[in-house]
């Protein structure tokens, strides 16, 4: 598989994830087998952090956000 920075990528990627068994998790515990963390950095559009999270919100999937504030 390669890598074109896109939403149908990503798309692959969370396909891939959960069918490995995979499973979305926080970052308030500890890690567990099987966990998987997912963070975005927003540091130039947030209409493309906004199109990765409805696309994450659509499929039940749940990431974090970390955005520059200065």
């Amino acid at each position: 598989m390669s890598c074109a920075f896109n939403l149908a990528h990503y798309r692959e990627l969370l396909d891939a994830a959960e069918a490995g068994g995979y499973r979305c998790a926080f970052f308030d515990r500890e890690p567990a087998p099987g966990d998987l963390f997912l963070r975005h950095d927003v540091d130039m559009s947030l209409d493309a952090a906004l199109a990765m999270a409805e696309l994450e919100a659509e499929r039940g999937v749940a990431a974090t956000y970390f955005l520059m504030t200065r």
